[in-house]
């Protein structure tokens, strides 16, 4: 990180897009100017189609075929089929790389990474084919259905969103930042804003950063549709996605991907790269109302609208577009336009703004990718995109929408905003390029050195105990129990380490989340509410805090959905869409799809506890939980905030988790000797506090966090990645205790031990998984927060905490004793 002058100047120099409106961002752009829609009938569905049965579709017969860039890494990815999101983001980050022109530069290796919003959930349409054999009473068959995914392995890659953010960084040969965005509808934003923050702050000159998505399948349209959220009235598709129209009913899903190269500004001007337009600015909050409904007066989205106004140093009144979350539902659209009212004052009636929403139709986790795309062409072209479909204006939405046809516009300054579900708000500022922009700035500066950071709250549920007090009681003890489903049994999988006596209403106040939230999200809003209390910060201290958080890939049981398959299906156990729309929705929870969702557990803390600060919710494997800490102490470091909540979560007992690891070879199925790890649960959350204001209040400091590295590498790199990250978090002093994973598997101790050696053959090992078994996100947390525990204790004076995910994600963090305030004992 550079701390020593302005920040960095990031500019966009490629962008591609995958989209219902055309393969390519071009031809995408072209059918935008023109009005088009891309909005038509779902095409699996056939004649015989769902109440809902509209949605923009990639055609991916459409798309050529890529060529690898480096062969000899990309056999992996090659090896089997790939999700569509996957295929989508491919193709888009292959149009930005050529657009930038990125094959024109030697290798850049940890001076690039990748940073998408992607999303993840099991598409059931896959699995219908073999819904014989797999469902057995009330339930999936697990021994058929693993010996289903054995056969299939695609089944359970094709939803594997994490991965995909991987194979962008192998095949693009990136071995800096390599994460995954989830927060919902502003994953995208999420990540662009991650991805700016790292150039701009030093970690990296080079981004590769957007979204991907498909969830036009089968459960996910239901899933939307049960919520009320999916517009139901319009027989003619590409009237139906109407944003700030009085005659809205809600949105249109959609599909694709849009991919950006965010560059530094020098880099960039060095190379002679063609600049769209320079990113900034970037805001985020959490709402911390509700899991389906902004706050009505819009707080939240102003707050993300001026805090990335402030963070651009620009102020309003230079901003002349809006590229608006408009999704056509009646609660945000009037909600959007109130909040703009609320950031902009008097300026709002000189403002247009736009959603082009109404002809792409809401592509989720990649909205807000490219729709800064197309806010970055409207400021290059001086043309202005246009909200179609709005025929019939509304009261409540009274602004300037650019109805139905593009306008010319001398624009300078613009910006794009996203709303998603559980309260997670983003908003980017983009300014226009030109021959006076690198004179035209106000320079932000950070502190001329990096703020210290201290560790001075900690909370966790897990195997051992419900709060700190119980787990470190029983460190020393084994969480190993019988099995904790009777699908693991009959996988032949003996024990497991479930949570055990956890009762949410007893943990969670809030009725609501009672209601919605899984066992997992639950853990994490009861950690966080330790950590908070640990800390003991002031409820104003608490409501400003940032968020950070690492979550699992998939909350979802897939039994839930047994009886509508059933009812769905004739005699003879053949699936009909026409009988699943007749008799098969009827018989699924409205609240599934909201209770699947990935950053509930950072939501569920936003909303329990009230913060409505800064946020990210990274979802890249079992790394997550040390990747969310980087985030937060850069964040930190760079005196971005004084305070941030940490953390993460994680249950591998699901059946679809449950699968992936004894497939991989990874989940013992027997205690001893025998490879593998049993399988587990938990939370564990820190509050994190710039050391000057941890010190000014007085509060007690467990330790200090002084080194963080994280290198991704394809998986034969493995030993290599972790040494390098190793070297670097303990650069500043010596090593004398490592937190590791410890997993008994051969190949990845063996690498451990290896690295150990390098570092110092006086080092020893130390790892929860033998008590607390392999809780995910979790288990790395459960290694930071034993360190701390041992760095406040005295009994360790520089503990390092290390993890090194499937060879691909490696991370490491050193702590030390607090040199400040009053220490905790």
């Amino acid at each position: 990180m550079s701390h020593n002058g302005a920040h960095r100047r990031v500019v966009v120099t490629g962008m591609g897009a995958v989209t219902p409106l055309g393969p390519t961002l071009d031809s995408t752009w072209t059918a935008i100017l023109q009005g088009m829609s891309g909005i038509r009938l779902i095409r699996q569905y056939g004649e015989l189609t769902p109440p809902t049965h509209i949605a923009g579709q990639v055609s991916i017969d459409d798309l050529p075929l890529l060529e690898p860039r480096f062969s000899h890494r990309e056999n992996e990815m090659d090896s089997l089929p790939l999700g569509r999101a996957a295929i989508f983001a491919l193709h888009a980050a292959e149009q930005a790389w050529r657009d930038a022109r990125l094959d024109e530069l030697p290798a850049l290796g940890r001076s690039a990474g990748v940073c998408i919003g992607a999303s993840t959930f099991p598409i059931i349409e896959d699995r219908l084919p073999y819904i014989a054999e797999l469902i057995d009473g009330n339930r999936w068959n697990p021994v058929r259905y693993a010996d289903l995914c054995n056969r299939q392995r695609w089944l359970l890659t094709q939803s594997d969103a994490a991965k995909i953010a991987s194979d962008l960084s192998i095949r693009c040969g990136f071995s800096g930042p390599s994460i995954t965005a989830q927060a919902a509808c502003t994953s995208a934003t999420q990540a662009l804003g991650h991805a700016f923050q790292s150039i701009r702050t030093g970690e990296t000159q080079l981004m590769l950063t957007g979204g991907t998505d498909s969830m036009v399948s089968m459960m996910c349209v239901t899933g939307f549709s049960l919520l009320g959220s999916l517009s139901q009235r319009w027989t003619e598709p590409e009237r139906a996605s109407r944003p700030f129209d009085r005659t809205r009913d809600g949105f249109v899903l959609s599909e694709g991907s849009a991919m950006l190269i965010l560059e530094e500004l020098d880099h960039a001007l060095n190379r002679g790269a063609t600049i769209y337009a320079e990113l900034v600015g970037y805001g985020s909050s959490c709402d911390a109302y509700r899991f389906t409904d902004m706050i009505p007066e819009g707080a939240g989205g102003t707050m993300a609208m001026r805090s990335a106004l402030h963070d651009a140093g620009i102020a309003m009144e230079r901003v002349g577009y809006i590229n608006a979350h408009g999704t056509s539902t009646p609660l945000n659209d009037s909600t959007e336009t109130t909040a703009i009212r609320r950031a902009f004052g008097p300026h709002a009636d000189k403002l247009a703004v736009s959603s082009t929403k109404s002809q792409l139709g809401h592509l989720l986790c990649a909205a807000g990718a490219i729709e800064l795309a197309i806010t970055a062409l409207a400021l290059q072209n001086g043309i202005m995109p246009p909200t179609i479909n709005l025929d019939y204006p509304d009261p409540a939405c009274d602004l300037d929408y650019v109805p139905w046809k593009p306008r010319p516009a001398d624009l300078s300054v613009a910006i794009s905003n996203s709303f998603g579900f559980g309260g997670q708000n983003g908003c980017l500022v983009l300014r226009r390029w030109d021959s006076e922009s690198a004179a035209d700035r106000t320079t932000v500066y950070f502190p001329e050195a990096p703020r210290r950071v201290v560790i001075t709250g900690i909370g966790v549920v897990s195997p051992l105990g419900l709060d700190a007090d119980s787990h470190f009681a029983n460190a020393h003890a084994s969480a190993y129990s019988r099995t904790a489903s009777e699908a693991m049994a009959d996988l032949g999988i003996p024990y497991a380490c479930p949570v055990t006596g956890f009762d949410a209403p007893g943990q969670i106040r809030n009725r609501m989340l009672r209601k919605i939230l899984t066992r997992a999200a639950s853990f994490a809003v009861s950690a966080a509410g330790q950590a908070l209390d640990f800390a003991a910060l002031d409820p104003e201290e608490v409501e400003s805090a940032s968020v950070f958080v690492g979550s699992l890939g998939v909350d979802q049981d897939l039994d839930l959905f047994v009886e509508a398959l059933k009812a769905s299906c004739d005699s003879s156990i053949n699936f009909s869409y026409e009988r699943y729309s007749r008799c098969g929705t009827a018989l699924i929870d409205p609240l599934f799809l909201v209770r699947s969702l990935p950053n509930a557990g950072l939501c569920g803390a936003a909303i329990e506890h009230q913060i409505k600060g800064p946020n990210l919710n990274i979802m890249s494997g079992p790394a997550s939980g040390l990747l969310a800490l980087i985030a937060a102490c850069r964040h930190i470091q760079c005196g971005a905030a004084p305070v941030a909540l940490v953390g993460g979560y994680d249950s591998t007992l699901q059946l679809e988790s449950v699968v992936v690891h004894l497939l991989e070879g990874r989940a013992a199925r027997e205690t001893g000797a025998g490879a593998g790890y049993v399988l587990g649960e938990g939370a564990a959350f820190f509050v994190i506090e710039d050391a000057a204001h941890a010190e000014a209040r007085k509060a007690k400091v467990y330790a200090e966090i002084v080194g963080l590295a994280h290198v991704h590498s394809a998986p034969e790199d493995a030993a290599k990645g972790l040494y390098q990250v190793a070297m670097e978090a303990s650069a500043s002093g010596a090593t004398d205790v490592v937190f590791g994973d410890g997993l008994n598997l051969p190949e990845e101790d063996a690498i451990e031990q290896q690295t150990l050696q390098r570092l110092g053959p006086e080092l020893t090992l130390r790892t929860q998984t033998q008590r607390t078994g392999f809780c995910g996100v979790a288990s790395p947390l459960f290694s930071l927060l034993e360190a701390t525990r041992a760095t406040a204790a005295r009994e360790v004076a520089r503990p390092l905490v290390w993890t090194s995910d499937h060879g691909r994600h490696h991370v490491a963090v050193a702590l030390q004793a607090a040199s400040c305030g009053d220490r905790a004992g």
